[in-house]
């Protein structure tokens, strides 16, 4: 027991706090130093009574090495590897009840088994003794192993389902095997490499290292090795069971340190727990935090380790072991012995806190309230879930997906969005447009006719890509942000004026993103053909597009061929093929004839390089083939980019079109994202930026997305870019295709309503967008023309 002498109510009570705290401090020795090993070793008992309550369970998880330990350890045939068998067993059998009982010192089972496969396995050839080795680890770990033992029970001959155990260990021994193999490698046991490489000074796995840890290894002084291993394997068992894990109910409740108490004294049984003490502290020399708290009785000859601590008296120790718990030193010493006086009289103070005082008093959490932050997350995930599962189903996310870039492609009305965060300035906010388009649709349905009942309405579908991945190779914003924007205005616009007109039908707009480059078209089109088309607020046409693509055709003649589609800035003549597809911005050919004019009209004539996608015959091809037709550019002088993102172009054909720009003019046919690219690897030619006049370079329609952002000129001003548009702005040229688009569309209704008479049929209003006379009459664009190249601006993007 403790004897009551002065100096003892500081210092407990500052060591308590270190065994009913989680660990915070970084690894201490608190030595016990007297001239009579016997008093110290009294203390150390006593100290190890403080940790179990009045009927021995355990309060603190505890080992007490002393004689006894030794002794027991003595006995075997490797007292190192029975000294720390022994400690480790008091620290598991001494958890408290509630914070995990079941606590397995995996590492150190694992090197103890190493250990153990001494004269079990043969050693004779490198490579079997490494299979052996592994077949010997495997088994034990089986044994451990509660599922795996009990399948292999079952395999064996005195139970009447033999078969069915020998079937399971058949289906699990395989994958159990590969894990096993995988868990000797883990980082986990990435220390345990690193002691054996120190000592042998080669590298390997787990099991080229393990060997050398038997007898018949060849390396020197094998057992300390062994003992360093195995109380290293210890520690870190340690550290991973106190480790903090917020929602984790028994873990929640390892409010304590764990505390080894050593007698290190001068005594022949004392040996091993001595050299632990110095171990410790080697082993824990980088740690910033430590795994349990040592408490060693120690003689007045100290071992070399403890010389360097202070030493002093128990009664004038307080301020310093408080300087310790409290970390207001910046370099704590990791040892510290205090130093028991001969002889002491009883202090009343001490003898009153003994008494009144008899055992820490970790604050460990009750079960409820260790459980209730996991309870409650599970209840919150459980709701959110729930919840978020109800709004998908009932709301207007049923019908959307998240693709493998992350875009939420689909179809959406309400309570739902594509989540596109804000791109470049002067490019509309997404959201903000899906927020408009509910709430002319919500304006719709308070609508009402002579019977105060809701208004007769269609419904038009905005289909385009919407979304784009980010990135590198995707930087342009997608158009049809622009055309949606013209599209919503212009949906408004109709809907207040049809609030007053009995004749026009209100129209109700809803949203599908077909993913960047039209990647989901075909699962997003078949969802629009699922879409009701004959009853009141049935779908009428499809509008957007925005692409002329292959996949975009195939998707419209396999799902939406009997709907009309228009499509907005679009201008590849084979997206015409299709019976029920019209576009409203003129074809490719009145591009090529404009682009011509102007080519002509400053001298160029036909001295142009054009720079094209070879793969595009949807785009940028037939456009360069089309200027091809009237003389502008060569196989000689044109260069090919093409589309994808490990598509390249090389330096040397930009340089040389750089250098001859004052006879060849570049041309570009591509879309956004190819352009881009051609001008950014243009800004690091010396031949496209060191000329004494700005590069003057021609671009088709790919170029109008990004000149709508307004930033060319700041990011290339080493060029004077004219891009072809349908309005004197980028900005109204995009958002004038998606207006016509909603209003040809809405005309073509108009008109279909007119001649179903009562009874729409899908089929009405695609005829009427072959009467061309009915669009001229209110302003609308022809559509699939390639005849007027006088609706084409050339815009100078100079500032």
């Amino acid at each position: 027991m403790i004897k009551p002498i002065s100096g003892v109510q500081s210092v407990l009570p500052l060591i308590d706090h270190i065994a009913e705290t989680r660990p915070y401090l970084p690894p201490l020795v608190i030595g016990v130093l007297s001239a009579d090993p016997d008093e110290a070793r009294a203390f150390v008992a006593g100290y190890r009574d403080r940790l179990f309550d009045i009927g021995n369970r355990a309060l603190v998880p505890s080992a007490h090495a002393g004689k006894v330990t030794a002794g027991i350890a003595k006995t075997t045939t490797s007292p190192d590897v029975g000294f720390l068998d022994e400690i480790a067993k008091q620290l598991r059998s001494s958890v408290p009840a509630g914070a995990g009982r079941r606590w397995r010192t995996k590492q150190f089972r694992l090197c103890l088994d190493v250990i153990q496969a001494a004269g079990i396995i043969d050693t004779t050839t490198a490579e079997g003794t490494r299979q052996q080795l592994l077949a010997w680890l495997y088994s034990r770990w089986e044994k451990r192993n509660r599922l795996l033992s009990w399948v292999r029970t079952m395999s064996t001959e005195d139970l009447p389902i033999q078969f069915l155990g020998t079937v399971l260990v058949a289906l699990l021994s395989g994958p159990s095997r590969w894990w096993f193999g995988r868990r000797l490698n883990s980082r986990k046991l990435r220390w345990f490499g690193e002691h054996l490489t120190n000592a042998t000074g080669l590298h390997g796995d787990f099991l080229d290292q393990a060997v050398y840890l038997l007898p018949d290894s060849g390396l020197e002084d094998v057992t300390a090795l062994r003992r360093r291993v195995l109380f290293d394997a210890l520690l870190h068992d340690i550290a991973l069971f106190t480790r903090r894990r917020r929602f984790l109910p028994h873990r929640r409740r390892r409010r304590w340190t764990p505390v080894l108490l050593l007698d290190a004294t001068d005594s022949p049984d004392a040996k091993p727990a001595a050299d632990l003490v110095d171990m410790y502290v080697e082993l824990t020399r980088t740690a910033s935090t430590m795994p349990l708290l040592v408490v060693a009785a120690l003689s007045d000859n100290a071992t070399p380790t403890t010389a360097t601590a202070p030493v002093l008296d128990i009664d004038k120790a307080a301020p310093a072991l408080r300087a310790l718990v409290n970390k207001t030193e910046a370099d704590p010493p990791r040892r510290l012995a205090l130093r028991l006086p001969p002889d002491p009289p009883v202090d009343p103070i001490a003898e009153t806190y003994l008494r009144t005082h008899r055992r820490v008093t970790p604050r460990i959490p009750g079960r409820l309230s260790a459980w209730a932050p996991l309870a409650l997350t599970v209840l919150l995930i459980t709701a959110g879930g729930g919840f978020g599962t109800y709004r998908h189903l009932v709301s207007g996310c049923a019908g959307t997906r998240v693709d493998a870039l992350g875009q939420r492609v689909g179809i959406i009305e309400k309570d739902c969005s594509f989540d596109q965060p804000p791109s470049a300035p002067g490019v509309p906010n997404l959201s903000d447009l899906e927020q408009a388009v509910f709430a002319n649709n919500a304006a719709v349905d308070l609508l009402r006719d002579e019977n105060n009942q809701k208004r007769y309405h269609r419904e038009i579908v905005f289909f385009a890509p919407l979304t784009r991945p980010n990135t590198a190779e995707r930087t342009a914003p997608p158009n049809s942000i622009w055309q949606l924007r013209g599209a919503v205005e212009a949906q408004r616009e109709h809907n207040d004026d049809a609030a007053g007109d009995v004749n026009r039908v209100p129209i109700k707009l809803v949203l599908a993103n077909s993913g960047d480059r039209f990647a989901d078209g075909d699962w997003v089109a078949a969802k629009i053909a699922e879409r009701p088309r004959s009853d009141n607020g049935g779908l009428a046409a499809v509008i957007g597009i925005s692409q002329s693509r292959p996949i975009v055709s195939k998707a419209i003649r396999d799902h939406l061929k009997d709907i009309p589609v228009i499509g907005s800035s679009m201008y590849g003549s084979r997206m015409a093929e299709n019976d029920n597809m019209f576009l409203s911005a003129p074809l490719n050919a009145a591009f090529a004839d404009r682009m011509t004019a102007w080519l002509a009209e400053r001298g160029y004539g036909s001295r142009a390089a054009v720079v094209y996608d070879p793969g595009d015959d949807y785009f940028s091809r037939e456009l360069r083939d089309l200027l091809r037709a009237r003389g502008v550019g060569s196989p000689e002088t044109d260069i090919e980019i093409e589309e994808g993102d490990s598509a390249d172009i090389a330096d040397r054909d930009i340089a040389a079109m750089c250098a001859n720009a004052d006879n060849r003019i570049p041309v570009l046919t591509n879309r956004a994202d190819q352009v881009l690219k051609f001008l950014d690897r243009a800004k690091n030619i010396d031949s496209c930026v060191r000329r004494p006049t700005p590069l003057p370079i021609l671009s088709g329609p790919g170029l109008i997305v990004e000149a709508a952002t307004d930033t060319l000129a700041e990011r290339y001003p080493w060029a004077r870019l004219t891009m072809t548009s349908l309005a004197p702005s980028a900005v109204e040229s995009e958002e004038s295709t998606g207006r016509d688009a909603f209003r040809i569309a809405a005309a073509a209704i108009k008109e279909a309503q007119i001649s179903a008479k009562g009874v729409w049929k899908p089929a009405l209003a695609q005829s009427m967008l072959h009467k061309t006379e009915v669009f001229e009459t209110l302003g609308l664009p022809r559509l699939n023309d390639a005849s007027q190249p006088n609706r084409i601006w050339l815009v100078d993007l100079t500032p």
